[in-house]
C-alpha cells in the first residue's frame, strides 16, 4: 500500500511540474556577426547580456542552463549610418521548443556605424605620482614608444587626442622604474596597430631641502680660550630624510687658530676642510649633506681664565 501511496504522489508531482506554466527572467548572452571591419565599425558596442522572460512548464524552465543558451544578431549587412537591432524576433539558441520568450529586454536597440579612420595619437602614461616614496620627486615619465596607430569609427576618433595607459601605482618607489603596461582602448570601439602594451619608464630624484641648525656648540681648538659666541649658526642642504633626521648633536665645529690670538680680537670664521688649518671645520653625521653657510663671519675670543 506504502509502495502504491508513493507511486501516485510522485505521479502527480511530475504532472503539477508538466501542467503548470510559470514565466521565469533569464539573462543571457548576445552573440553578436559584425560587418568587416575594413567597411564599417560601431559607435558604441551594444550590451553583451540581455533578459528575457521565459514561460512554459516549471519542471522544464527550472531546469534551464543559461549558459547554455544565446541570442544570435547578424549585423553583417548593417549600413552606414543608424541600424535597428531587434532582439524580440532574434533567434534564440539553446532555447527548448517546448517554452515560448513572452518578454525581452530591452526589445530593440539603434546602433550607428561608421567607416573606420585611423590617426597617431600620442600615449598618456597613467602614473599615481603622489605615491611615490617620501622624500622623493618624479622627475620625468617617458614611454616608449611615444605613440600609437589608433583605428576606430571616424568621430570616436577624430574626439581623441591622446591614448591613456592603465594606472601605474609608485607606491613607495625610491629607484627609477620601467614597467610594461597595456593600453587602454577607451571606448573599446578603438584598437590599435601592431602593439597592445607599452614601456613607461618612470624616473625620480630626492626632494633637496635647507635646514638652519641655530645653537650648534662652537669648540675652540686652542687650551685655555673660549669664544664669546659659545654658539653659531649652521645652513645645510641635502635630501629630505636626511636632513629631516639630523639634530643638533650630529654638527661637530671647531675653530683653529694659527698662533696665539689677541684677546678679544674678532677672528675670521674661515671655513677650511683640514682641521690642522686656521679657521672652522664644520663636520655631520651625513655624507650627503651639505654645509651652504655658518654664521656669524666672525667671533671674539677671550682667554679662559681658571677657576
Amino acid at each position: 500500500m506504502k509502495v502504491i501511496s508513493l507511486s501516485l504522489a510522485t505521479t502527480i508531482w511530475a504532472l503539477v511540474q508538466n501542467e503548470h506554466v510559470i514565466s521565469q527572467r533569464q539573462r543571457v548572452d548576445v552573440h553578436y556577426t559584425w560587418p568587416t571591419a575594413e567597411s564599417l565599425l560601431p559607435v558604441a558596442i551594444p550590451p553583451s547580456r540581455i533578459v528575457l522572460s521565459i514561460d512554459g512548464p516549471q519542471g522544464l524552465v527550472h531546469t534551464l542552463q543559461p549558459a547554455q543558451m544565446w541570442v544570435d544578431i547578424d549585423l553583417s549587412s548593417a549600413q552606414e549610418g543608424i541600424n535597428i537591432i531587434d532582439y524580440s524576433t532574434a533567434d534564440i539558441i539553446g532555447l527548448p521548443s517546448q517554452l515560448t520568450v513572452s518578454q525581452v529586454s530591452p526589445p530593440e536597440l539603434e546602433i550607428a556605424f561608421e567607416a573606420p579612420i585611423d590617426r597617431i595619437l600620442p600615449i598618456q602614461p597613467t602614473v599615481l605620482e603622489e605615491s611615490v616614496a617620501e622624500g622623493w620627486n618624479v622627475v620625468s615619465v617617458t614611454t616608449v614608444p611615444p605613440s600609437v596607430r589608433v583605428i576606430g569609427p571616424q568621430s570616436v576618433i577624430l574626439g581623441l587626442d591622446r591614448v591613456p595607459t592603465d594606472v601605474i601605482d609608485i607606491t613607495n618607489l625610491d629607484e627609477d622604474q620601467t614597467y610594461q603596461v597595456d593600453l587602454v582602448n577607451d571606448p573599446p570601439t578603438v584598437h590599435f596597430e601592431s602593439i597592445s602594451s607599452v614601456a613607461v619608464s618612470v624616473d625620480i630624484e630626492e626632494v633637496m631641502v635647507t635646514r638652519t641648525f641655530q645653537e650648534v656648540p662652537l669648540t675652540i681648538a686652542h687650551e685655555g680660550w673660549v669664544s664669546q659666541t659659545p654658539f653659531i649658526n649652521v645652513t645645510i642642504e641635502g635630501p629630505l630624510l636626511s636632513v629631516q633626521n639630523l639634530e643638533t648633536d650630529d654638527i661637530v665645529a671647531i675653530a683653529q687658530f694659527n698662533n696665539d690670538p689677541t684677546p678679544n680680537s674678532p677672528f675670521e670664521l674661515v671655513r677650511v676642510a683640514d682641521p690642522e688649518q686656521p679657521g672652522i671645520t664644520v663636520t655631520l653625521e651625513a655624507p650627503d649633506v651639505n654645509i651652504i653657510s655658518v654664521r656669524p663671519k666672525r667671533i671674539a675670543i677671550t682667554a679662559n681664565e681658571p677657576e
